[in-house]
């Protein structure tokens, strides 16, 4: 065995061979890079419109994959492609008041005791297009509640339809009662 790789190295002198590859790496490695320590850039968030002037921030949605049910072979027990999305609808805080009472009200059997809204998806193969169409359906019973229902005034109906109401009322009788049998003279 040959002394000329450096005492402590490996038989084959590999780490060795590694070591002077790492020291002439980092030689020609700028010094300004070798102080500094990296900064961490904020990722931006990107929230979503619901409504002019309503925005929803991704942030408040809570994911949990799980497998799915139904046919599927053998890869259904083996891979969670399901995707179970929550949403906090009482405490959410970019949803405004009236928006979260409407998408409780609709949500149905979907919205918890707690007012959590819960949507499974696992009608695709992958996770991802489950979680895509998980985040979609939220948006869409969102932008469904955004929408200020329209309220009708009771109005009375005028005399001249009352009247109207009533003749036909009268003439539609008189059909049905010439529609009897004759009535004999004896």
């Amino acid at each position: 065995m040959s002394t000329a790789a450096g005492a402590g190295a490996s038989p084959s002198g590999k780490a060795a061979d590694f070591e002077s590859a790492m020291r002439r790496f980092e030689s020609f490695r700028p010094n300004h890079l070798l102080t500094q320590t990296p900064e961490v850039m904020p990722v931006p968030v990107m929230f979503i419109p619901i409504a002019p002037g309503i925005s929803f921030d991704p942030r408040e949605i809570e994911e949990s994959f799980i497998r799915a049910s139904g046919p599927g072979g053998q890869n259904v027990n083996k891979v969670s492609s399901a995707v179970q999305v929550r949403l906090d609808l009482r405490r959410s805080g970019t949803l405004p008041e009236g928006l979260r009472a409407r998408a409780e009200l609709l949500g149905g059997r979907r919205v918890t005791g707690d007012g959590v809204l819960v949507i499974t998806a696992q009608q695709h193969r992958s996770q991802d297009r489950n979680r895509q169409d998980a985040q979609d359906r939220i948006v869409a019973l969102l932008r469904e509640a955004a929408v200020l229902p329209v309220f009708r005034r009771d109005t009375k109906p005028t005399k001249a339809s009352r009247r109207r109401r009533v003749e036909a009322k009268v003439q539609r009788g008189e059909v049905k009662r010439l529609r009897g049998a004759p009535v004999r003279d004896s």
